[in-house]
Formats: structure tokens, sequence, C-alpha cells
């Protein structure tokens, strides 16, 4: 009988892959530090040493012109469960014959939890097992990298520190980073793991890459597992986010993204599947993930060898940056139009997107962002809003049936002013004892709705995280005010409804949205004035259907006709939008009564030539009662000011 102090024989044993020590092959768990033992056989083995030396992959030749790049973990074309016992595989590319397929089984077994990789990384908790492919959570052991800058946040990297080591983005000096996670991907057939392991071994180091920083091989019972080492992002993916995002903030993450392309292809890869699920989104910026699908050029490859890559790399980037601005990941100008504040931001997606030229290399992408980007605001810069609003009866009607809301308020941190404002408009419609009311009535069901949980949704967290939660507030607001009409409608036995156009101001952050054809424009310090709502009636869509030009829809004897109203019909979710608001941009809200008598032009006009948004409001009256007033004038004006 051996004594659990003492190793076993030395003729049949298992390697305890915690501690390296070397146990009888029936045991179930290691005699020196009691870690459940992985891979015991069935029958003898010769002694099996607990790791091997890294990996060198063979020289890599250049990809053909037409090839595809390898399957990855998580493509439905590599694996297919065939049934409960058994996996069956799609050949993929073999790495230079590097490693042959893996041959079917029955299960791949991940390690017991507080396992350690190379006695430097340890387990923590086992991410994913889809049969062929184990994904762990697992920190470091030896310290890493991170940038001593506190606004770059170069993310960690799983190299020793050393004398001269830089931030690739910053050039400040890189500090040990001792709270770095990482990802684990283990796989007996390195084919599995796609171009990461070469990925790994070219060494990456850029804020904006999540690139594999390790690969070996490690012996496992009877198996040689093969590894990449991914820091964990730890981060939201533009796939979980919500388009539109505001123009500011995606512009941001495709500035990012765009100098981490320009890394990549000077290190001779090609990303090759840019999609949203594998853009990391962190408080910090934007940064690419997953490199299983990457291309890889020898490194002595001209770069005008890899210029179909390259432009398929930043037409891919260019469409999902679109997508998160319009939801639509092919180009449309009108559309864009729509939701973006300049000529030039479309002129920038027509060039980058089908039918345009793209870009040659990410440096002119760079380039090309850089100039759309709006100057940003000083840190720590106080700013307010100033709010003027005005309604009016017309010179038509006897009756004013708008109504429209102001709430502001402002919190202050560490000297700091963040404002917000909830700013309202709705026309009401049904005639005598309807019209006026029913505007009164949605107005009331969103200040009720204020009153219980408008703080909640501004404020904190990441700009997409905040633009989400005040999207969702806006819609249930709007939902809730729908209600209200409803309801009263029915009692009443009328026909009474409301449109509605509403803003959450969140700081510089403005979420959008209406129902029926009252509006919201944006009008820039520079003069220009973009439409940031779509109006839900009848010329609009035959606007839209190219049956009647815009300049037409203001004279068409349907123009009154709506086609979605608070209060009719099922509650239908509206669109919203959120954009970013600069110092001297005014936001204006009004009813149909003031943009049905004035064309953008005259309204941009008088609202950058007046001394504030009050005088802008009354002279906006002014100007619609003077082309005839036909209907009841209502208007809120919002501008960003430094205090």
């Amino acid at each position: 009988m051996t004594s659990a102090s003492q190793p076993p024989a030395a003729d049949s044993r298992v390697t305890c892959v915690n501690c390296g020590a070397e146990n009888r092959l029936e045991a179930r768990f290691c005699y020196r530090c009691r870690n459940p033992l992985v891979g015991a056989l069935a029958s003898p083995t010769p002694p099996l040493a607990a790791t091997l030396p890294e990996v060198t992959l063979p020289k890599l030749d250049a990809p053909a012109p037409d090839a595809e790049p390898p399957a990855f973990a998580g493509d439905t074309t590599r694996v297919a469960r065939a049934s409960r016992d058994t996996v069956k595989f799609t050949p993929v590319p073999s790495l230079s014959g590097a490693t042959h397929p893996l041959s079917p089984r029955a299960e791949f077994p991940p390690r017991p939890e507080g396992s350690f990789f190379l006695r430097r990384y340890e387990f923590e908790a086992l991410v994913a097992n889809d049969g062929v492919l184990n994904t762990y959570r697992a920190r470091d052991s030896r310290p890493s990298l991170v940038c001593l800058n506190a606004t770059c946040e170069l993310r960690s990297v799983a190299q020793p520190a050393g004398e001269g080591w830089r931030c690739s983005r910053c050039g400040s000096t890189l500090t040990d980073n001792p709270s770095a996670r990482y990802l684990i991907k283990e796989s007996v057939a390195v084919d599995v793991l796609g171009r990461e392991p070469e990925v790994a071994q070219r060494g990456l180091m850029h804020s904006a890459l999540v690139a594999p920083t390790h690969y070996f091989a490690e012996r496992l019972g009877p198996e040689v597992r093969q590894c990449v080492v991914v820091p964990d992002a730890g981060a939201e993916r533009a796939s979980n986010v919500q388009p539109p995002q505001p123009i500011d903030t995606v512009l941001n993450w495709g500035l990012d993204l765009a100098r981490g392309l320009a890394h990549l292809h000077a290190q001779r890869i090609a990303f090759a599947r840019i999609k949203d699920e594998r853009i990391a989104l962190t408080p910090h910026g934007a940064a690419l993930i997953d490199f299983a699908a990457c291309r890889l050029w020898p490194a002595d490859t001209r770069p005008e060898a890899m210029a179909e890559d390259v432009a398929n790399d930043l037409r891919a980037l260019a469409a999902e940056l679109i997508f998160l601005l319009t939801g639509s990941r092919s180009f449309d100008a009108e559309t864009t139009r729509r939701v973006v504040s300049t000529e030039t931001v479309v002129g920038f997606f027509a060039r980058a997107l089908p039918p345009g030229p793209g870009f040659a290399t990410a440096a002119e992408m760079i380039g090309a962002l850089d100039e759309l980007r709006g100057p940003e605001p000083p840190k720590g810069l106080n700013i307010d809003l100033c709010v003027g609003r005005a309604t009016h009866v017309g010179q038509v009607r006897t009756l004013n049936e708008d109504s429209l809301m102001v709430m502001e308020s402002v919190r202050m941190h560490e000297s700091t002013a963040r404002p917000f404002g909830l700013f309202v408009v709705a026309d009401g419609m049904g005639g005598q004892q309807s019209g006026e009311v029913a505007s009164r009535i949605a107005l009331d069901a969103i200040a009720r709705r204020a009153q219980v949980d408008l703080f909640s949704a501004v404020g904190g967290g990441t700009p997409s995280a905040t633009a989400a939660r005040s999207a969702a507030w806006i819609t249930t607001a709007a939902e809730a005010a729908h209600r209200a009409v409803a309801e009263r409608r029915e009692a009443a036995h009328s026909d009474m409804g409301s449109t509605l156009v509403m803003a959450l101001v969140d700081g510089v952050a403005a979420t959008v949205t209406s129902i029926g054809d009252s509006r919201a424009y944006l009008v820039e310090a520079s003069g220009e004035i973009v439409q940031l709502t779509t109006d839900d009636s009848l010329v609009q869509r035959l606007v839209d259907s190219n049956q009647i030009t815009a300049d037409e829809a203001r004279q068409h004897p349907k123009r009154s006709v709506i086609l979605r109203a608070l209060g009719a019909g099922a509650f239908q979710p509206p669109d919203v939008i959120t954009r970013e608001l600069f110092l001297g941009d005014r936001l204006v809200l009004c009813s149909d009564g003031l943009s049905s008598m004035l064309d953008d032009l005259m309204m941009a006009q008088i609202v950058t030539g007046s001394a504030s948004p009050q005088e802008a409001c009354a002279r906006l009256i002014e100007a619609a009662n003077a082309s005839g007033g036909e209907d009841n004038v209502s208007v809120i004006v919002v501008e960003v000011v430094p205090v």
C-alpha cells in the first residue's frame, strides 16, 4: 500500500495538470494537491510530460485570391450535431498541412475548475463547450501590461513588462495590470482555432484589436490540446445595440476601428469578416475581436498585393457604421440624410460603400473620419439648455388645439453641470371639445410617466447604454399617451386623436420621436437644417414612393391626411433617433402649423438669425402667420450653451 504522501510507482501514471505530480493510472484525484485528474487511461501507457514546447507553425504562403477564410469557432458550416452522441465534421482547410482534421468523437471534456494552463493561466470558469472547442475564462498569474495614460486605456497584453515598452496608441509607458482576465480556446485540432495561432505569433498590440497573445500546445492525458489565449474584452457587442446610434459616437467608433485595421494591415493581416458581433464596445471606444477568420500574408508581402483584402475590410467597416446609424448596411442617400447632420457625412458613405469607389487604405479612411468629427467640448465644460417656447391659434382657426410641455433639470457633479430636459409638442384633432382635449390628455400622461421614472432613464454608463435607456423611456411614454387618449376616445365615443413630437435631451444627446406630422429639426450653428423625424402622412408616403416631390407635397390637397395618431388604432412603436448636440446647435420641435407654412431654408434663417431661442420662437410664429397662418402654430427651440 502506497502512502498518500509518496508518489506512485513509475510504470503506469497520469500527470496532474495542476501541480505536475504523477499519479496512478486508476487515480481520480491527485495524491499531492487533491485536484481532480483528467485523462486517466483504461490501459497502461508510458509516462507523459505535463507540457510540450510552444509550437512554431510552418512558413505562411500568400492566400489564394479566391480562397475563403477558414472556418472558426461558432460557424455552423464547420460543426453540426449528427445525433446526441456523435459529431459530424465538414472538412476545414489545414494550416499548410501542420495538422489533420479531428476524427469524430463523442465528447471533448473540459478541464476541471482550478486547473492551470502551462502552470500560468488559472482556470476560473468554463464559458463554452461545443464538443470540439472548449473556451475558458482564466487569470494570468504573471503580470500583463496596460497603458498608464488614463485617456488611452490600451487593452492588457499578456507579456512581461520590460524596459522600453510603449503604448502603440499614445506612446505612454506600459505598466503591469495584475487584474487582467483572458479567454483560452482549446481543441485537439489546431484547425478548429482558425488563424488565431498564427495571429498570436505576430505579436499584435493595439487598443482597437483584442487579438490573441499566446499560442501553445499542452498534453493532457492521451491528448495534445492546442490553445490560444485572448484578452477577455468584457464588453457589450455592437450586435447588442440598436440603431440609430448618435452620429458622433458612431464616427468615434469608426475611427477606433479604422486605426485598428491600419495596424492590422501593416502586419500583413486582413480581418476578412467584420461583423457587428465581432466589434466590442467599451466606455473607451471600439475594438475588433475574434481573429479566427483572418487572412494572413507573409511579412514581406508588398502592400499592393493585399489591395483587394484591404478594400474589402474598409467596405465591411463602413457597412457596419452605416448600419449603426440607419439600420441598413447598404447606402441610400435619402435615408442617410434623415439621420446624419451634414452632406459631408452623406458623402463619406457614398464614397465608402458601393457603388462608390471605396477607400484604398485605412489611412485614407482615418483622414476622412477625422474631418467628419465635430469639435469635442473641453473636459469639465459646464453647459446648460436655453429654451424658448410659444404657441398661437393662427389666422384661420378660433380654437388652439395644440399643447406643449417643457420640463428641465440639471445635475452637478465634480463642479460640472449636466442638464437634461423633456420637450413635447402635441397637435390635437377631432374638432370642438375633442382636439384640445386629446393633446392635453397626451401631455398629462407623459408628465405622469416622467414623475415616475424619468430620472432612471438619463445619465450614467456608456453613450450607447444611455441612448438605449432614453429610447426605451421615450417609447414607453408615447405608449402611455396613446393609451390615455384611446381610453378617453372610447369613453366619449369621439374621433379625437393627437400628433406628437417629443425630445429627451441628456447633456448633449437628444433622443427624438414623433407620431403623425409634428416634426423635429436640428439647426446647426453653421445654419444647416436637418429634419430629424419622418411624417406619418399620406403625402410623405407618396414622396417615399417617388410619386410626388417634396415641393409638390407642400401644396398637395391631401397634405393634412395623417396615417398614425395617438389614440387611433393599435399602438405601434415609433421610430426613435438619438443625435449629438454641439454648442450653438438648436433643436426645433413644432406642429405642422409651422412646417406647412415655412420651408426649411426660411426656418433655418430665422432660427440662426435670432439672438435667443425665445426670440426664434416668436419670429417663427410671426412668419407662419404672415404666410397665412392656416393652422395652430406651436414651437419649442432648445439650444446648448456654455455657462
